[in-house]
């Protein structure tokens, strides 16, 4: 597969220090691991490569795969969501969530 073509994939976003998933395709899957959102419609999502619509690893690991097959990609902070920076962080009072009748996660 290459830049500019549209794919259709399924995946499940794990955490590789906790195993814990974050994100997935699978209507099972969300459901077993507690993150089912019933607003959201599972199943199979159509991406264009090198477009920057996914994170840019996955991107690149997508680029080497054949049609139909299955690949277990691990991905550095860098290739995934960018390193971690203290700057970035704030912390923000529950009360600010609520004041705005945002329901907040732990």
């Amino acid at each position: 597969m290459t830049k500019g073509n549209l794919v259709s994939i399924e995946f499940t976003g794990k955490d590789v220090t906790t195993g814990k998933v974050f994100d997935t395709t699978h209507q099972d899957v969300a459901t077993k691991e507690g993150i089912l959102n019933e607003k959201r419609t599972y199943g199979p999502v159509i991406v264009s490569l090198g477009m920057g619509e996914i994170l840019p690893g996955l991107d690149a690991a997508l680029q080497t795969m054949k049609e139909g097959e299955t690949k277990t990609v691990k991905l550095d902070a860098k290739a995934a969501f960018g390193e971690r920076s203290a700057q970035l962080v704030k912390v923000i009072p529950l009360s600010e969530f609520k004041k705005h009748n945002v329901a907040a996660v732990p």
